[in-house]
């Protein structure tokens, strides 16, 4: 059983780097870029992008300063139950 992400990238409409970050903060829990992106294969001078897409997007959250710490914001995220208020994903279901 994969996860929601895995199933449903084109519900999130994410790229192929916020999709390997999202996968490793779901099983890390927390961590620094630099370390994302050395687990990810993702180029560090990409990261930060990644990073951001996914903070616009309410799925990742950080803190701290040096260094800041990056984390999913849920778990286990029904995100077509959650973002129906802003809009985003309508009209497309899952599997559909």
């Amino acid at each position: 059983m994969g996860s929601f992400v895995e199933k449903y990238p084109e519900l999130l409409d994410l790229g192929e780097d916020e999709v390997k970050v999202y996968k490793l903060l779901d099983k890390m829990a927390e961590s620094s870029a630099k370390v994302i992106s050395a687990e990810t294969k993702v180029p560090y001078s990409r990261i930060h992008s990644a990073l951001y897409r996914l903070q616009q997007e309410d799925l990742v959250i950080s803190r701290g300063e040096a260094p800041k710490l990056f984390s999913l914001r849920f778990k286990d995220p029904q995100l077509s139950k959650l973002w129906r208020g802003k809009g985003i994903g309508e009209g497309k279901h899952p599997g559909g």
